[in-house]
């Protein structure tokens, strides 16, 4: 499955949540016990990352940061991407959503 190509902005001291669905073959909620994470980084290939508080939970995937995290982000552009691990193995099953992250600057503090 390829990953779901889906941009997000992230404002600068203020927490960031985004919850999409995951669905079996059906269409339906997959209400497998999965566990997830989730990291932005400047590319692909930096060694520098941020990672998202991920939580699945009845085929309800979350991933969020809090006003504290998103204060210390850079402004800028970001890629971002998102993985499901098997609940029995710990392997990574899926990239189910991805894309490019931009941080908006705080002007007021």
């Amino acid at each position: 499955m390829a990953a779901y190509k889906h941009d997000i902005i992230i404002e600068q001291g203020v927490p960031f949540s985004l919850s999409f669905d995951l669905l079996d073959e059906n269409g339906d909620l997959d209400q497998t016990a999965y566990t997830g994470a989730g990291k932005i980084r400047k590319h692909f290939n930096s060694t520098n990352a941020v990672s998202f508080t991920c939580v699945v939970n009845s085929g309800v995937f979350t991933l969020s940061m809090s006003a504290a995290v998103t204060a210390n982000v850079v402004a800028g552009r970001y890629v971002y991407d998102t993985e499901i691990y098997s609940p029995d193995s710990g392997e990574c099953l899926a990239r189910p959503i991805a894309g490019i992250a931009t941080v908006t600057p705080e002007v007021t503090r």
